[in-house]
């Protein structure tokens, strides 16, 4: 376990069994947290754990350079002022979604979908909650989206949620 200057804690996956506190910490998965080539952790599956982000060394240096700035931007907006869990819960949810946009990681989209038509906010923009619904179902059939329809759909998020 490692600590930075921004109170960002990075740790190796597999866990042992140091205490973490999820969503200050980076899961930094080794050459041992793949299996052939593919992640035996998906971003999908950090999320749901609680943490701020995974990286995987293994990688290329430009997404875990991405990784580590949206993991740092959602720190700040943390550390800017005092939230609730709720609040934390929701903050991380951007920052994965985003994320997943980018990296077109359809299961991570759909599972931080599912979560966001939970949220309040979300549930009063029935457009966005719409589009979230579908974005997520499409995912579910067919294991794959519209990248026409996830990007409108990020783009209302960050519009009027986000």
């Amino acid at each position: 376990m490692e600590l930075t200057e921004r109170g960002i804690v990075f740790v190796d996956y597999p866990i042992s069994g140091e205490q973490v506190t999820p969503f200050r910490s980076v899961l930094s998965l080794s050459s041992k947290g793949t299996v052939g080539g593919q992640l035996t952790l998906s971003y999908a599956d950090a999320f749901k754990m609680g943490f701020a982000g995974v990286i995987d060394r293994s990688g290329s240096l430009q997404e875990t350079e991405k990784e580590l700035a949206a993991t740092l931007e959602y720190m700040s907006k943390i550390d800017e002022s005092a939230h609730t869990m709720s609040d934390i819960d929701f903050l991380r949810a951007e920052k994965y979604f985003i994320r997943a946009c980018e990296k077109l990681d359809f299961e991570c989209i759909c599972e931080v979908g599912r979560f966001l038509i939970t949220q309040p906010i979300v549930s009063t923009k029935k457009a966005i909650r719409e589009d979230l619904i579908q974005v997520c179902e499409q995912i579910e059939w067919t294991e794959t989206c519209s990248l026409t329809d996830v990007r409108n759909t990020l783009f209302e998020l960050k519009r009027h949620v986000f």
